[in-house]
């Protein structure tokens, strides 16, 4: 009789056991079919805007640490071939004299077109008279590199597109350089009390080498596509001559007010020694 009892419960369990089961999987079921019925997820368009712009601007900011960057494993050589004269710190350039910082030189801005960002880096130094002169370039976005030098007051003393070039008794300094923006010559004394700004030409040309004190040989453009040799000749003035022509003089500078170091304070330059 017990036995009949407990058999009576076994079969009893084991029905409400298949029963649950059977719940169970009509359950699963249901909900896989509810799951396929249901449409996939579909990013909101303002949702794919945020997303795109968040990798727009990662990709930005790795092209901008990259743009940076350039240069300045060269310039660090100069850096420690020059002791005292310049130190960096992050995107700042400094330049020093007598253990102080004199002027400061900011990079700024992805350069990806004309006249949008500033890039200053140190390139040495240039013995002219008794005085050494930091030597550095700037570069914004196109064209050629500017060359810098900067004096102890942390002022920028001589600047100019394209190359520098000292003649062999130090007593002149010529910047010279063409692009497709532009060209600049120009011309500095060496005097006791500094440089001083005596000529400039809009010749396209770049100095060559010189051959005596008073004559660089250049290189220049007079007709576009055309090279040509030159002589820069100082006598009594400055001039170009390229025989069979006629001899292009360079035209004195005469003393005036020059508002280009505002323009390279926007670009990052700043004057600290005070």
């Amino acid at each position: 009789m017990a036995s009949r009892h407990f058999s009576g419960w076994l079969i009893a369990l084991a029905v409400l056991a298949g029963s649950l089961a059977v719940a169970g999987g009509l359950t699963v079921r249901r909900e896989r079919a509810l799951a396929a019925e249901a449409p996939a997820y579909v990013p909101t368009p303002s949702e794919e805007f945020a997303l795109v712009y968040a990798e727009m601007a990662i990709d930005e900011r790795r092209l901008l640490r990259e743009s940076l960057g350039e240069g300045r494993e060269a310039e660090a050589r100069h850096i420690a071939a020059t002791p005292g004269l310049a130190r960096r710190e992050g995107d700042v350039l400094f330049i020093r004299h007598d253990g102080r910082d004199v002027a400061s030189f900011a990079d700024a801005n992805l350069c990806e077109g004309f006249d949008n960002c500033s890039r200053w880096r140190f390139l040495g130094e240039l013995a002219l008279g008794p005085r050494r002169y930091p030597y550095l370039s700037f570069f914004h976005g196109e064209g050629d590199e500017i060359t810098m030098l900067v004096d102890a007051r942390g002022e920028l003393v001589a600047f100019g597109q394209g190359l520098p070039s000292v003649s062999p008794d130090g007593r002149w300094l010529v910047i010279a350089g063409h692009d497709d923006y532009g060209s600049s010559l120009s011309v500095f004394a060496v005097e006791p009390d500094g440089l001083k700004f005596v000529a400039d030409s809009k010749e396209a040309c770049q100095p060559a080498r010189w051959l005596e004190r008073d004559r660089l040989e250049m290189v220049c453009e007079f007709q576009a596509g055309e090279s040509a040799r030159a002589m820069l000749v100082h006598d009594g003035g400055w001039r170009l001559e390229a025989p069979p022509d006629a001899p292009r003089p360079v035209r004195a500078v005469t003393p005036e007010a020059d508002d280009e170091p505002g323009y390279f304070e926007g670009k990052g330059y700043r004057r600290l020694a005070r």
